[in-house]
């Protein structure tokens, strides 16, 4: 069956593209990952976990001033109590990321593509309750109004590619990159959930594994359709967010199922998660959002999965606010650990054993069942002095953490 590939059933008539015409794919409609799939085992359950109203801290509050730890962007240094470090540097500190998928220096288009629409169409591309995307001081910049869902679009009138065959920098390996960073500044009208739920669904197309990088007739093979939950409130700050290869749901399977790691979705070691991409959105289904959402680099690098625990520390993310010289921090637990325990360790540079950075406390995650979002803020006055900082995080019963990185400055 023929089907517009789209995460909603309202199509615009401006997002009707001739190309689309070409997408064939297998089942008829998303299920949209929605809500519901977050916790309690609805596939489609709109809207169950929307951001509800929570302030930030919510799951767990806050250490002292003198014990902040931190969040950001993403550092992939550190395996826990074993003390080895993942390659791909730590965001923009100290080491670029190895690809580059976007820098923002310009707006880009599908004319990069074989055969392009006339007129091209931008790659960042405004689906639905979204416009007028512009780039400015190295800054994707969208218009909103509703409930936005804004597609990174690698499609031309021949049909769809992978997302490798678009990246700006840096030399392609299929399985080396397995983690997609980028930051963003929310939409207003956002608020984070008080019971595990979350208010953006980040969600990828992948199509079986080819060094070809396309044309193909469809965005996703397979039912290769997964969904990436994050809770990410309108406070202002940029969020530091690391797409990791664990997603949260999957198109049209139960909600409250895990869906294991996703490295390598055919299995084998060849094309990874990443190099089998063809299509990904960042999608807001819930919200009535308002004003202007705004995105930074998009880059990717590795890190070792078998090294860090992917599955109870996953879509990890965090900001900064300096007002109050606090860490907000966000992340995915696995849906059958409700109330599950964290510490969080925070250290000035990378951290290589969890014991050897600072305690900024501990926490249980919310009895929420299946909704799995975790957060966690702290505050250190400290911060304010220095320009980065690496926080950890540590799963009750675990001898391996992940870590993110954070600018402060």
């Amino acid at each position: 069956m023929v089907r517009l590939l789209l995460h909603r059933s309202v199509v615009h008539a401006s997002a009707v593209l001739s190309t689309l015409a070409l997408f064939a794919c297998s089942d008829s409609n998303d299920d949209g990952g929605g809500g519901g799939s977050a916790g309690a085992g609805n596939a489609a359950g709109n809207g169950a976990s929307a951001g509800s109203g929570a302030s930030a801290g919510v799951g767990a509050s806050g250490g002292s001033a003198g014990s902040g730890g931190t969040a950001g962007s993403g550092a992939s240094a550190g395996s826990g109590g074993t003390g080895a470090s993942s390659s791909g540097g730590t965001g923009a500190l100290p080491a670029a990321d190895p690809i580059v998928l976007d820098d923002f220096s310009d707006l880009r288009t599908n004319s990069v593509l074989p055969n392009p629409e006339s007129p091209p169409q931008p790659l960042w591309y405004p689906q639905h309750d979204s416009s007028n995307p512009s780039v400015s001081n190295s800054t994707l910049t969208l218009d909103v109004a509703g409930a936005p869902q804004i597609y990174f679009r690698s499609v031309d009138n021949l049909g769809w590619y992978f997302i490798r065959k678009l990246v700006e920098s840096g030399t392609w390996s299929d399985s080396g990159f397995n983690r997609l960073r980028f930051r963003v500044k929310q939409a207003q009208g956002m608020s984070i959930s008080t019971s595990g739920g979350h208010n953006i669904e980040w969600a990828s197309f992948l199509h079986v594994g080819s060094k070809t990088d396309g044309p193909w007739s469809g965005s996703d093979d397979n039912n290769w359709h997964f969904y990436h939950f994050l809770d990410i409130p309108s406070d202002g700050l940029w969020y530091h967010v690391i797409i990791d290869t664990y997603p949260d749901h999957q198109r049209g399977e139960p909600g409250a199922d895990e869906q294991g790691d996703q490295e390598f979705p055919s299995g084998g070691n060849q094309y990874n998660y990443f190099s089998m991409m063809t299509s990904f959105y960042y999608d807001l289904p819930y919200a009535s959002a308002s004003g202007q959402v705004q995105f930074r680099e998009f880059s990717l690098f590795y890190e070792d999965n078998a090294t860090v625990p992917l599955a109870q520390v996953r879509s990890l993310n965090g900001a900064y606010d300096p007002a109050t010289h606090t860490v907000k921090l966000g992340w995915g637990r696995r849906k059958d650990q409700s109330g599950h325990g964290y510490s969080v360790a925070w250290s000035y540079s990378p951290i290589t054993s969890f014991g050897s950075a600072t305690l900024a406390g501990s926490l249980k995650s919310p009895n929420t069942d299946a909704y799995n979002g975790v957060h966690y803020t702290f505050s250190e006055a400290d911060f304010a002095n220095h320009p980065r900082v690496w926080v950890a995080i540590q799963p009750e019963g675990a001898t391996t953490f992940r870590q993110i990185a954070i600018d402060l400055q």
